[in-house]
Parts: C-alpha cells; structure tokens; sequence
C-alpha cells in the first residue's frame, strides 16, 4: 500500500510541475533584446563621449576667449599709457593758458595761437593712431577738489572739466565723472591706465598722464579712450574655430538624442 502511495504522489508532483520551455513568444523577445541593446548600449557610450567632449571643449573654448581678451586688453592698455605720457610731455607751460581758457571759442581758429598749438598736437596724435574717441586734456573742477582728495579711490560724478580737444570744434561745458585711475596721475604724477568700465556710451578703456609747469607741479590730466566694443572683438581665427567645432559636436548629440528616441 505504502509503495502505491508513494508512486501516485509522485505521479501528482510530476503533472503539477510542467518543464519550464522557452515558447516562440519568449524567443521572440529575448532575439529582440539582444539586437536592441548593443544599439542602445553604443547610443548610450557616444552620447555620454560626446556630452564628455562638447563640455572639455566649452570650457576650453571660455577660456581661450577669456585669456584672448585679457591679452588684448593688456595690449591696449600698455598701448594708450604709451600715448597719453607722450603727449602730456609735448603741452608744457606754452600752453597752459590753453589749458585753462579764460574765454570760450566756438572755432579753433579764433583761439590764441597756444591753443591752437595744442589743439593741433591733440588732433594730430588721434589721425596718427587712428583714434575714434577724443583726446583731451582735464582738471579737477575746484569745488570738487577736497572730494576728490578724500576719496581717490570712488567714482566722483562730474568732478572733472574738459579742456582742449582734439574734436574739430571746441566744446568747454562738458565735465567728466572722476575715476580711481585718475589718483596716480594727479597725485603722484604717474601715467596710469583704467580698466573696463562702463558709461552711457559704452565700455572704455582710458589711459591719463600727468601735465606739469614749470616748477614740476601737476596743473592738469591728458586723457586717451578707447571703446572696447569695437577694439575687443572674438580675437583670433583659432577661437572661432573652437566655436564651430562646439557647434558641430551640439549638433552631433541632437542627432544621437534623436536616434535613441
């Protein structure tokens, strides 16, 4: 009886566990993967090599234009130092009643003749270096002296009066903010240069140089701008370059992303 038994629960455990046979549905799917996520696999490898590549080269490309810049800014810089001590060398005491009208003119050729000299010298100096601002000579509008004394370091709205130009006609009511770049040369008699900044008008450069009488004692500055829209542009061909290489790998994840999808 025992043997009976064991031999019909064996026959029940065999019909209630079936062997386990891929079906053709599960062949289907399984050669599918395997066709598929190779693919996927590669999309995934050249999508994450490109995203690699593209952000190396972003930031490679941010930084050539930012040492590209400082370098041509260090340029133009060194550039209207070497103007601006030159010229303020060749306005001496001749020319300070220049410096210093007592009247207004509305053309240079009714100025006295030291005015016109120094204008001449202005204009001259702008066509040789192929200038697009003016240059220009300043000093310190008197009630604002001691302001400009105490905070050689700040920014002092319209504390500076222009002089001589080198504008075809004279202007003698315009006024110049006072700037931190303008302490060395006023108080130390030293040619010194500003870095960017921005106006009304524009991002400048400029560089100021002190003008001396007779007795070596600063009496006024010459000014030479620079706008830096125009003089600091992309730089050179190898930067844009460098943007359309990061253009054409852009373009190359898009069309990855849109293979996978």
């Amino acid at each position: 009886i025992s043997d009976d038994c064991e031999r019909e629960s064996s026959q029940i455990i065999a019909t209630k566990t079936p062997t386990l046979k891929p079906s053709s549905d599960n062949r289907s799917v399984l050669s599918e993967l395997s066709r598929v996520l190779p693919r996927m696999l590669l999309g995934r490898l050249i999508f994450a090599m490109t995203l690699l590549i593209g952000s190396v080269s972003a930031v490679d490309l941010a930084y050539d234009v930012s040492r590209d810049r400082d370098v041509r800014t260090e340029g133009i810089q060194r550039h209207l130092k070497a103007i601006a001590g030159t010229l303020s060398l060749q306005l001496d005491d001749s020319h300070l009643s220049a410096l210093s009208p007592e009247e207004e003119y509305s053309h240079w050729s009714a100025a006295p003749p030291p005015l016109r000299e120094a204008h001449h010298i202005l204009r001259s100096a702008q066509e040789r270096n192929a200038l697009q601002a003016d240059i220009y000579t300043l000093s310190v509008v008197p009630g604002l002296r001691a302001a400009v004394a105490a905070n050689p370091d700040h920014v002092i709205a319209d504390a500076t009066q222009v002089g001589v130009t080198s504008r075809l006609t004279p202007s003698w009511d315009q006024r110049r903010d006072y700037r931190p770049a303008m302490a060395a040369p006023l108080l130390e008699g030293r040619v010194d240069v500003s870095p960017v900044y921005r106006d009304p008008s524009g991002l400048w450069l400029s560089a100021y140089a002190p003008i001396l009488d007779q007795r070596g004692e600063i009496v006024a500055l010459l000014a030479v701008d620079v706008p830096v829209d125009d003089s600091l542009g992309w730089g050179s061909s190898h930067t844009q370059t460098q943007v359309m290489m990061f253009t054409a790998l852009l373009l190359l994840v898009l069309l990855t992303v849109t293979a996978l999808t």
